[in-house]
């Protein structure tokens, strides 16, 4: 079977498309344009074709990801996680499709761009630089911190000079004037910074525009009925009031569902998602929680596998502990009688002589993995003869190798 054929006939059991470009029975473009035309399923492009004119031409077509080969199997990993979870908030109403700032509103379901209303054409690794200016607003990057964000978008390394380039290109695209960018600023000695323009945010204009419609109605009343100017500005003052107090309780309530949500994560749920991709300060920190809370739940995930390892591994040598501890008991029970041959105490001597370098060797891995249970070992690079390894690895093994009378030489 075909993949066109499998997508055509079980479409509704696929939860993620990873296509290659060149494919033997069809083009990944082909495909990708196939699933996107039936359902609304993740597609990741996964091809040794770095051209920047296929990865736009991908992303153009609804791909959600471009990676070129060779790549590390973590970050694919990583990448595919990313891409479904993005998924599944969008299923859950959870995810804005919109982000505004400035003249700019980005559409991150169509990956497009708009400047006062007129789309405005971007590269893949100009797109990318600017969702991270806008998912970082107010903040100030470093060149490092936008380096290692974009440098594997086209599969190609991004240098400094390049960088300067690609925000100069923005700049031309996006700013009113580009030697005096009010969008995207230089931050001298530190990095980059995407202004906050207060009268874009959402909370801020309701409040402002609230505030202009109850003054106008104030200031219309007192013409129309100037007799009762001193109730109208007392009318005013307390309605004024009030939408202050109603604002300053919504942005509080806002804050304490940061304060629980925190508070979940400290009691180790990471369950819950408080992204928000609106405008003002207060959404640009629910993000950074967010993606601080993704990096955790992903390092707690594999911390809880290194330990588990880590506990298998102890009880392993637990396990092996017992084995010499027998033998030595058997022989030593045996080396008191009397009917032994000098030759045969000679030999029980030397396996329990082997056996007790066994025992040391199994008893200093079980501190070592105890230490780094208790994190108290710092690990260093050094230089170590592959000889020694091998030779220490082929310890536990030398009394059955003897036995059946196999020689061992370890040369280097």
């Amino acid at each position: 079977m075909s993949a066109q054929e499998y997508i055509e006939s079980s479409l509704e059991d696929i939860q993620l498309c990873v296509f290659d470009l060149n494919l033997p029975d069809g083009s990944g473009y082909e495909l990708c344009k196939l699933v996107k035309q039936k359902e609304d399923i993740p597609v990741i492009f996964l091809t040794v074709v770095d051209d920047e004119v296929n990865v736009v031409m991908g992303l153009d077509m609804g791909a959600d990801d471009y990676i070129t080969k060779p790549f590390r199997i973590r970050e694919l990993m990583s990448r595919i996680k990313s891409v479904l979870r993005r998924y599944e908030k969008q299923q859950h109403g959870q995810v804005s499709e919109r982000i505004e700032f400035s003249t700019v509103t980005i559409s991150t379901a169509e990956a497009k761009v708009w400047k006062s209303g007129h789309e405005v054409s971007l590269t893949a690794l100009e797109y990318r630089l600017l969702l991270i200016f806008s998912q970082h607003q107010g903040q100030v990057l470093t060149r490092a911190q936008l380096l290692e964000q974009i440098w594997d978008v086209a599969g190609d390394f991004v240098n400094d000079n390049t960088l300067t380039v690609y925000i100069k290109r923005l700049r031309e695209k996006l700013e009113e004037d580009p030697q005096k960018p009010t969008i995207i600023q230089t931050v001298r000695g530190l990095g980059y910074r995407q202004v906050i323009n207060m009268y874009r945010n959402r909370e801020f204009r309701l409040f402002i525009s609230w505030q202009i419609v109850i003054g106008s109605i104030a200031i219309g009343a007192s013409l129309l009925v100037p007799n009762f100017s001193l109730f109208i500005v007392i009318a005013l003052v307390i309605v004024m009031l009030v939408s202050f107090i109603v604002f300053t309780t919504k942005r509080y309530r806002k804050i304490e569902q940061l304060s629980t949500y925190l508070k979940e994560i400290n009691a180790g749920s990471y369950r819950l998602d408080v992204r928000d991709n609106e405008e003002g300060e207060l959404s640009i920190l629910k993000n950074d929680i967010y993606k601080v809370t993704s990096r955790l739940a992903e390092y707690n995930v594999e911390l809880e596998g290194d330990r588990k390892k880590l506990t298998e591994a102890i009880s392993d040598i637990s396990h092996q502990l017992k084995t010499p501890i027998t033998s030595m008991t058997v022989m030593a029970d045996l080396l008191q009688g009397s009917e032994l041959t000098p030759e045969r105490r000679v030999t029980f001597t030397k396996t329990i002589q082997h056996q007790l370098e066994r025992m040391d060797w199994l008893v200093t891995s079980l501190l070592k993995l105890s230490k780094i249970d208790a994190g108290t070992i710092e690990f260093k690079r050094e230089k170590v003869p592959v000889k020694s390894i091998i030779t220490d690895a082929l310890n536990p093994l030398l009394i059955p190798i003897e036995v059946k009378g196999i020689t061992l030489d370890v040369e280097g």
